[in-house]
């Protein structure tokens, strides 16, 4: 698990019951990770990097890839496709995340950029992820 607190928080709350008392507890991660998209595409790179060497789950990572990733990818498209091909070149696992990026909604260039990404990097073992046990 992540040093980072705010790591560790979304991971969390990816496995708690939505609207329970942990869910509520652990909902600013929620909105600091939307923050971060919106202001700070950077740090919300960082966030992604953070979350993806941190945990093996693939619930969790399907979560950030339609979560965090689809939204910067949304909100700095252009950056968000450059980052993604810098980290990727050396960050298979995140290659295999994007896997599960919805792209519409962005340019034609940009999708086929991605989809040159997921090309080198194996599909996830699981295609249909389901959600694990609630906490």
């Amino acid at each position: 698990m992540s040093s980072d607190p705010l790591v560790t928080a979304w991971i969390q709350l990816q496995h708690v019951k939505p609207k329970g008392a942990a869910y509520e507890e652990l909902f600013w991660a929620f909105e600091s990770v939307d923050i971060l998209t919106r202001t700070s595409p950077q740090d919300a790179m960082q966030f992604i990097v953070a979350v993806v060497s941190s945990t093996e789950s693939e619930w969790v990572l399907s979560n950030l890839a339609a979560g965090p990733i689809e939204d910067l990818l949304m909100r700095y498209p252009e950056a968000t496709v450059d980052a993604l091909e810098t980290e990727c070149a050396h960050n298979p696992r995140l290659a295999q995340v994007l896997h599960g990026v919805w792209l519409s909604g962005l340019p034609r260039a940009l999708s086929d950029r991605i989809e040159q990404i997921r090309s080198r990097a194996p599909s996830p073992p699981n295609n249909r992820i389901e959600r694990p046990r609630e906490r």
